[in-house]
């Protein structure tokens, strides 16, 4: 039987818990696997034990749901953002209810620049021509200022238009614009184009610098780090920079470590934001509307690397940010280490070929193999295409999370919320810990498991919808395609009205606790895949059915074909 023929076993699945069938499996076996049962926890089905012994039901509590997210009273949380985007150069973040500048311009024409002794000051409409850095007789460009600053001294710019290439070397400067936005802002204009920055820190000589309240724009890339440590990019607007990335942080010179805050990279090229060997923070920062180029077909909105040169992997910690109508792939991290948290990755589009589109992309490096690894916690990644978060090679620990709305990519192609797969040339296995979050709405298959190792806790995985081809539909399908089996412990869940199995596993070794699989086309369906490998299922205190819920948990053998695997980006 296969998933065409399906609709014939319908009645009987969902009668199964109560009363059995006359002619399917009896309860407690699979084709080819046995089942055990196990005493009975504490917590009754769908519930989870929390470290002070109470029993919490699975998904995201109300309490949990992170600063800026409200309960959406459906065992998840949900952003509070402004109902229509923001107008180019304005800011919305998690808990922001409407748009807003960057930052404020302030009064006179340096605003709220403090004034120090060393400070040096620059305006570009001065008319004299004997500027010496006074508010008097200020510079009439940014790259004059920095070159007369003493080291560590603040460089305060003017409202105006600066079309330069600056650069901060030799020593640290405090570059600080009058603000990034509006009629007022300092925007300044990239001269050189390509990989050049139009604002470029360089070197351990010029650690500790600060980019502060400026706009920046230009062909090529918008500010550039490398060498450096302790480096700032502080309420910024880097926008339109139509070859090349908004932000590029590598450690080509060196060591090199960079804080983004309260910033805005919008409309950047290939990558909002490119970090390769480097250690970055993001914090209260939005990336969106990275843009397709000709030649590149990137248009990723941040990206974590290591740096093929010298194998250094990236460090990324992201607070609070907002990924939102980037193309290919909101968040790649690609043999690097990553935290994402209180944070949002959303409307992710497609290539130009239509694929694509994912939400959260981790994959080990598939030149070098060097592992990646990411924790996820109380973030929402929603409205995204193919795949809302991908695991290749990788581990990865995902908390109080939302994964909603995966839809197919614009081929046609998955839709899965979330996939966990080994390396498709190494064979190195992926691991997930999945706990306290929801998986709602996807196409295809909710979680997907290929010969890699899975734990849920305390998590809803529902609504799962059939793919475009009408088939699949399950809520956790976990798969075997090498000769160690793919393995699912699965605790105090809810599994729940998926269009096709809740649970399904092929030549695998799943163990269910305590948990709910209800009112699903098939709850529990076991197929075995590769000969002499066996399912092996673990069954203790669940519950199962629909109009009639039971503990007694048939598992089904009706055909089912199990998912596919995915080639890595």
């Amino acid at each position: 039987m296969n998933d065409k023929t399906l609709s014939s076993l319908l009645f009987c699945a969902l009668i199964a818990a109560a009363s059995g069938c006359d002619g399917g499996p009896q309860e407690g076996t699979t084709t080819g696997g046995t089942t055990t049962t196990e005493s009975a926890p504490a917590c009754a089905p769908g519930e989870a034990e929390s470290p002070d012994g109470t029993c919490v039901q699975a998904g995201i509590p109300p309490g949990a749901c992170a600063e800026g997210f409200t309960p959406d009273g459906q065992a998840g949380c949900t952003p509070v953002l402004p109902p229509d985007p923001c107008s180019p150069g304005q800011l919305a973040l998690p808990g922001d209810t409407a748009c807003h500048e960057i930052a404020p311009c302030g009064e006179g024409p340096w605003g709220d620049i403090p004034t120090e002794p060393t400070t040096q000051f620059v305006d570009a409409a001065f008319p004299g021509d004997d500027s010496d850095g006074t508010p008097q007789k200020p510079w009439k460009t940014i790259q004059k200022a920095i070159f007369k600053a003493a080291p560590g001294a603040i460089v305060a710019v003017a409202s105006g238009v600066y079309p330069e290439d600056v650069r901060i070397q030799g020593k640290p400067v405090r570059l600080w614009g009058r603000c990034p936005g509006g009629p007022s802002r300092v925007e300044v204009v990239g001269q050189s184009g390509g990989n050049l920055a139009a604002v470029e820190v360089l070197n351990a000589s010029a650690s500790g610098s600060t980019v502060r309240g400026i706009s920046v724009t230009g062909e090529g890339i918008g500010i550039g780090v490398t060498g450096a440590t302790g480096v700032r990019i502080e309420q910024v607007w880097v926008h339109d920079t139509t070859e090349a990335a908004g932000i590029d942080i590598e450690d080509a010179n060196g060591p090199t470590s960079v804080a983004v805050v309260s910033s805005l990279v919008e409309s950047a090229s290939v990558f909002g934001v490119f970090v390769a060997g480097a250690e970055v923070t993001l914090e209260s920062t939005a990336v969106r509307a990275t843009a397709l180029t000709p030649f590149y077909l990137s248009g990723t909105g941040i990206m974590l690397t290591a740096n093929a040169a010298n194998d250094h992997p990236s460090t990324g910690t992201l607070r609070r940010v907002l990924l939102d109508g980037n193309h290919n792939i909101g968040l790649l991290v690609n043999g690097s280490d990553a935290t994402l948290e209180t944070s949002v990755v959303r409307n992710t589009l497609p290539f130009k070929d239509g694929s694509f589109g994912r939400g959260v992309h981790i994959q080990d490096d598939l030149v070098t193999a060097q592992p990646a690894t990411a924790e996820i916690r109380t973030s929402v990644i929603a409205d995204n295409r193919d795949l809302g978060i991908f695991l290749h090679g990788a581990q990865a620990t995902i908390e109080s999370t939302v994964v909603r709305g995966t839809l197919p990519d614009a081929q046609g192609a998955h839709g899965r919320g979330i996939q966990v797969q080994a390396d498709l040339d190494s064979g190195a296995r992926s691991s997930l810990l999945l706990r306290t979050s929801l998986i709602d709405g996807s196409h295809d298959f909710g979680v997907a498991v290929a010969s890699s190792d899975l734990t849920v806790e305390s998590t809803v995985v529902r609504g799962t919808l059939p793919g475009t081809d009408g088939s699949a539909g399950d809520g956790i399908a976990v798969f075997t395609t090498t000769p160690d089996p793919s393995t699912a412990t699965i605790t105090g869940s809810r599994v729940e009205s998926n269009a096709r199995a809740g649970v399904s596993f092929f030549s695998a070794a799943v163990t269910l606790t305590s948990s709910a699989v209800v009112c699903n086309a098939l709850d529990l369906d076991g197929e075995v895949t590769i000969e002499g490998q066996p399912n092996t299922f673990t069954d203790g205190g669940n519950l199962c059915g629909c109009e009639v819920q039971s503990s007694t948990c048939v598992v089904w053998s009706a055909g089912l074909s199990p998912p596919s695997q995915i080639p890595p980006h």
